[in-house]
């Protein structure tokens, strides 16, 4: 089977024609967008619901920027965004399900940041320290995205361990907005502040990776990061296709990836 994938839209910081031109070249049904649609959770819907009228199945996850008013209460606004995702959007919010399409299942979460992921280049400390001068952030609202991004590690690991032993699944497709490894960082490039390199993936995710029973995980789909990505690590291929902003990579040219499992 075949998916298009999406991610980091940034709906909002493009022309109403930029942000639809990439349709036309879907050479698939089934959609997936990792995340960061937009910076306002309804405009992240209305926008999905426009893409279901192109797609026959579209499924996604929430970005950081889907909670960009709200990273200080990062809980609340995460509650609240399953409960609207449930109400207003026609798509798939693949942390509150699960879509399995032939003998493919497709499960996914946010994913988060564990402020060590720049480790050992960017010390935790350093990024922490820096994180905070920025936003003014308190320890209770750092504490807050930690504990998010452990669940959200936890939530995949227990789904790949149950859909492994399914003798019905034969692939398993993860979906992250952040990245699944740290070999995923474009170093000197995006971030252009290499201090937020530490926000940009979840080191839980590599335990994830690792843990790969049967050997069914066989793609990991992710964004946040700019910078597109197609890597392999051990038996599971790492993709982004993320559009980004004018500001960073300018992709006002910008396609669907089509990705085969």
């Amino acid at each position: 089977m075949q998916f298009d994938l999406v991610s980091d839209l940034h709906v909002d910081f493009w022309d109403d024609e930029t942000n639809r031109n990439w349709l036309s070249h879907k050479k698939s049904d089934i959609l997936v967008v990792a995340g960061d649609t937009s910076d306002n959770p309804g405009i992240t819907f209305d926008f999905l619901n426009e893409l279901c009228q192109h797609y026959e199945t579209v499924m996604y996850v929430d970005g950081n920027h889907e909670h960009q008013k709200n990273l200080d209460r990062v809980f609340k606004s995460d509650l609240q965004f399953r409960k609207d995702a449930l109400a207003f959007c026609d798509a798939f919010y693949l942390p509150s399900k699960d879509v399995i399409v032939d003998d493919v299942a497709f499960i996914g979460a946010n994913g988060w940041w564990s402020f060590d992921f720049g480790v050992p280049n960017m010390p935790k400390e350093d990024c922490v320290k820096h994180y905070q001068e920025v936003t003014g952030f308190t320890d209770a609202s750092l504490d807050e995205q930690k504990n998010i991004a452990h669940r959200d590690a936890d939530y995949l690991y227990d789904k790949i361990a149950s859909l492994s032993g399914d003798p019905k699944i034969k692939s398993i497709v993860v979906v992250t907005h952040t990245l699944p490894h740290r070999s995923c960082i474009s170093w000197n490039e995006y971030p252009p502040d290499k201090h937020f390199t530490g926000l940009y993936g979840n080191t839980r995710h590599e335990e994830v990776l690792g843990y790969n029973h049967k050997n069914k995980l066989n793609h990991w789909i992710f964004g946040h990061n700019h910078d597109q990505k197609n890597l392999v690590q051990g038996s599971t291929r790492l993709i982004s296709n993320p559009r980004g902003r004018p500001s960073d990579y300018n992709r006002e040219i910008y396609r669907p990836l089509t990705i085969t499992v």
